[in-house]
Order: structure tokens, then sequence, then C-alpha cells
């Protein structure tokens, strides 16, 4: 039997408050988020799985293609007054069971169709770099892209290319409007490390090493160059 994703009302012999808000449907049990509480419940009215999350957004997305969605949760919780971002992916063939996980650090994952990827791709943050950004305005964290397949979520960065580009568009735009107002030198540039660090990264993750040189060469201003390439490499490196 196919599964059948709904959002239904269920009202029968099960806690009281589980009649609230929405429900995912799938073939022989549902599932629902209680007071930041994930619980599924079976076709006899059984609770059979619970696990707990600080601030959970929940949806249902077929991320392999298989005619069968996966259940995903986006968890986020505060510390030191930043909000930092966990994707949860459920697989939800025959029963229930957390299939994977990925830290997102300070930005919200987030999924793209991709034709280098051949699919469906998670976006989500490299949390490496959360220390260098200071304004919490204007956030930057370099990208890692994953797939999910056999059951968990692998990484795909050498497959795409135009993620990363279309992430630094939007990166070098922010660092020409930001430097049209600032003298272009060090003390301006480590106010951007974070927006620079992202930037750097993404293309080196794209394959575009030159890319990469050209854009730490055009927009940081420090004599540290490289050293602070040097840091950078080794975090791409960790990130394979």
């Amino acid at each position: 039997m196919p599964v059948i994703l709904s959002i239904i009302i269920i009202c029968l012999a099960i806690p009281n408050n589980f009649c609230q808000d929405k429900t995912f449907s799938f073939d022989s049990f549902s599932l629902k988020i209680i007071k930041n509480e994930l619980t599924a419940v079976n076709s006899n009215k059984q609770i059979f799985y619970q696990k707990e999350f600080h601030s959970p957004k929940d949806f249902a997305l077929d991320l392999d293609g298989d005619g069968v969605p996966e259940f995903l949760i986006s968890d986020s919780y505060e510390k030191d007054s930043s909000t930092f971002y966990t994707l949860y992916v459920f697989n939800t063939l025959d029963s229930l069971t957390l299939a994977d996980s990925v830290f997102s650090g300070l930005i919200e994952p987030y999924e793209i169709k991709s034709s280098e990827a051949g699919g469906m791709i998670i976006v989500s943050g490299n949390p490496a770099i959360d220390s260098l950004n200071t304004d919490p305005d204007n956030i930057f964290l370099p990208v890692n892209c994953w797939k999910y397949q056999s059951g968990g979520l692998f990484p795909v960065n050498d497959d795409v290319y135009k993620i990363f580009i279309n992430e630094n568009n939007d990166i070098i735009d922010y660092l020409d409007n930001y430097y049209e107002s600032k003298h272009e030198d060090c003390k301006s540039a480590s106010k951007v490390k974070a927006a620079l660090a992202s930037g750097y990264i993404n293309y080196m993750h794209s394959g575009d090493k030159t890319l990469a040189r050209q854009f730490l060469n055009e927009y940081y201003h420090c004599s540290d160059l490289k050293n602070f390439e040097q840091y950078l490499n080794k975090i791409c490196e960790e990130s394979k």
C-alpha cells in the first residue's frame, strides 16, 4: 500500500492534547508535536516513540524520491543571545526511526532541488566559524550540502556548484555595500570576518580555488592574509 501523507485531526482514545494543531498521518502510525515533544502513535492508538526538542518546526518531504516522505524537524535553541539550529531526519517506512541529524550552527538549514545532485538536497551552515559572527543582524556561515540516501545524510559538496555561487553572490553584494561607507583597511575587514570566511570556504567547496584566492585578496585588507587563508583551508579539510 502506498504511503499517504495527510494532515488530519485525531481525537480517539489517545492523549487529550493530541487533538490540537496538526497531525502527520502515515500508513501505520501518526506523528504530532505536543509541547515540544514528538509523539508517535501506532494504529492501535498506542504511543511507541517520543523525543523532546527545544523549539521544533515539523514538516514532511520526500528527500530521496522513492515516494515515501521523510519526516523532518528543524529544531533551535537560544544560547548567549544567539540561535542555533539542528535538522533531524526521520525514516517513516514501516515505522519511525531517527535516520540522521546535522548541526547547522547559526543559520537554519533549508532544502532545495538540485539538478547537479540529481534530486533534493539539504543545505546547512558550517558551524566551524560561528565565533567569527559578531553582528547579530548580519549572520554569515559557509554552507554544506547533504543528500539523503540509504537511510542517512551524505555530503555532496563535490557534486554541486551553483549553490555555493548563489550564496556568494549575496555575500559579495553585502561586502560591496559595506565597503562603500568604510575604509578598505584591516579594521574594517576584521568586522566582517564571518562574511569573508564564508565566501572563501564556499568557493573552495565549489572547487574553484582561483576564485577563492581572488575573493580573499580583494576583500581581506589585513597583513595576516596568509595566516587567515591557512586557518580557512584547515576548516575546508575538516569539512570533507
